[in-house]
Order: C-alpha cells, then sequence, then structure tokens
C-alpha cells in the first residue's frame, strides 16, 4: 500500500511539474508552428482578411474594365512580376520576385498590352524606386503608363490605346 501511495504522489508531482513548467511565447511573439494543429490551422496568429484593392484601387480597376469593354480585353489586378518578366539569372530574379504591379491590360490571349500603376501619396519621395521597378518591364518591352489620380474612361482610352505615357 505505501508503494501505491508513493506512486501517486509522484504522478501528481509531475503532473503539477508540467503545468507549471508548460513553455510559454513572449508577449508578441509568434506561436511556433512546431505547436500547431496538423490540418494547417494557425490558431494564435493575428491573422484577419482584407479587400485585395482599396478602394481607390477598385475605382481604377472598373474604369479600366469600363475603358477596354468594347476591345475586348481583360484587365488584372496585383499581378507579380513573375508572372510578367522572367530570367535564367537568379541575382535579377531576386531584384523583382516580391514585386507586384497594380493593374495588366491583356488580349483574350493574355498578351501584355500595357501594365497601369496608380500612384498615391505614398510614391512621393519614391521616384528613383519607382523608376527601377518601371525599368524592369519596360526592359522586358512592356509598356508601363502611371496615374496619380484615377482618370476617365475617356483619358484611359486616349493613354491605352494612343501608346502614350501617362500623366504625372
Amino acid at each position: 500500500m505505501t508503494y501505491f501511495l508513493w506512486l501517486v504522489c509522484l504522478l501528481l508531482l509531475v503532473a503539477v511539474m508540467l503545468l507549471l513548467f508548460k513553455p510559454v511565447s513572449a508577449p508578441g511573439r509568434q506561436p511556433s508552428m512546431r505547436n500547431a494543429p496538423s490540418d494547417g490551422g494557425m490558431t494564435g496568429r493575428d491573422l484577419r482578411p482584407r479587400k485585395p484593392l482599396s478602394p481607390r484601387e477598385q475605382a481604377m480597376y472598373f474604369r479600366l474594365v469600363e475603358a477596354v469593354a468594347p476591345y475586348e480585353c481583360v484587365v488584372l489586378s496585383q499581378v507579380s512580376f513573375s508572372a510578367l518578366i522572367d530570367t535564367d539569372d537568379p541575382g535579377t530574379r531576386n531584384v523583382f520576385c516580391r514585386k507586384y504591379t497594380d493593374f495588366v491590360v491583356c488580349s483574350t490571349e493574355f498578351d501584355v498590352l500595357v501594365v497601369v500603376e496608380l500612384d498615391d501619396a505614398s510614391h512621393r519621395g519614391r521616384e528613383a524606386q519607382d523608376a527601377a521597378r518601371e525599368s524592369l518591364l519596360t526592359d522586358a518591352g512592356h509598356r508601363v503608363i502611371r496615374f496619380d489620380d484615377v482618370p476617365s474612361v475617356e483619358e484611359l482610352r486616349q493613354h491605352l490605346l494612343a501608346g502614350q505615357g501617362g500623366q504625372r
């Protein structure tokens, strides 16, 4: 009986120690994926949904769709540079692999007709970075037009069809 009592006490002691010395994440630190559920869930992370386009980008998207509708074009948004340009050089690929363009207007065969960038206040003071990004696309043979504001349908058609640059 004494042996059994010692065994129960030992088990209780181990259980209490496991509860007291359970590893705890530091405040503000993401929990380790090692303990994540096997179903791929991400419990404990601060994740929330968001819309893929801002209200301003949504307005531009619908204007582009309206502008190209008579010409049976396809408008894509948030297109990765990797979907638009390619290289065999890993160093060059690293320069563009995480960049995205605002909009791409394609033919129904998905040939790129023009890349459209919608600049906002966050682009002020970033002209050199914008030029470098644009250079990657133009060096690969794409035409890029930029707009500071959402243009009218008529203005869009003029710029898209005439091959002119965007307004700055």
